[in-house]
């Protein structure tokens, strides 16, 4: 299995010279997900954008939409990273040339800088993906290991954010954070507490966070099994799925 990243620049569009000079509009979508031009009108600095949220999809996806596709050849989008994964290097080179001349001829842009073509293992989202694996880049886990100990509950709900991220990842999570999660109630008013038992929380925390397995990537074709337990208020669960040797069983850790 090998993987192609793209990142588009800016998901910018460029529109052909003769449309250039006509009337401002921008692209909207309907609830099934097709595009209109002129329904909204916007400033000439605008017309250039066509990535851009909304409630029922964006506009990237529907020029993706005709982009063909086999179970050879796969291609996810988010917002403007798209991740092809093919299933050898010869149809990986040839679907690389397809989807590179699909943009092109939709009007994007694509970064020479992001792009990661025909690799074993790519960094996606801030993941290492690979065959039937996913783990945490360690940057993201050094970032988070690094931060120091919060003096403060906003401090404190920054750290659980970005540590939260990679739940996941972290067997029991609910349960390690549970004295951190407690030191954020209140008002910032309020005395914040911090003592012992969320110090604990804090260094465990990091520890099973640098010491985050590898997960697999579902299959959907294939059986899954849910295992679920309960232990003093909080619920633990784990998604697994044992189809492929080599292949880590476990998807999702879950705490709550």
């Amino acid at each position: 299995m090998l993987f192609h990243r793209i990142g588009l620049e800016g998901c910018i569009l460029l529109l052909p010279p003769g449309r250039r000079k006509s009337a401002p509009v921008c692209i909207s979508m309907d609830r099934s997900g097709n595009r209109h031009q002129g329904a909204i009108h916007v400033d000439e600095a605008s017309t250039r954008l066509q990535e851009f949220s909304n409630p029922f999809g964006v506009a990237l996806a529907s020029d993706l939409s005709s982009f063909p596709t086999s179970p050879r050849r796969v291609l996810m989008q988010y917002v403007d990273d798209l991740l092809l994964a093919c299933s050898d290097e010869s149809t990986c080179m040839e679907a690389t040339k397809d989807l590179l001349n699909h943009l092109a001829e939709a009007g994007y842009r694509v970064s020479k800088k992001k792009a990661q073509i025909c690799q074993p293992t790519v960094k996606y989202l801030g993941f290492d993906i690979s065959h039937q694996r996913r783990t945490l880049r360690e940057e993201r886990k050094q970032a988070i290991i690094q931060i120091p100990e919060p003096k403060n509950r906003r401090e404190l709900r920054g750290f659980l954010g970005s540590a939260g991220f990679c739940r996941i990842w972290i067997p029991d999570y609910s349960t390690i954070a549970k004295p951190l999660h407690e030191s954020t109630r209140g008002t910032e008013k309020d005395p914040f507490v911090w003592g012992e038992e969320q110090q604990h929380a804090f260094k465990d925390l990091k520890k099973a966070l640098q010491q985050a397995p590898a997960l697999g990537i579902p299959n959907p074709e294939k059986p899954f099994s849910l295992f679920v337990d309960e232990d003093q208020g909080t619920a633990k669960g784990v998604l697994c799925q044992n189809w492929e040797a080599g292949s880590s069983p476990w998807h999702t850790y879950l705490s709550a």
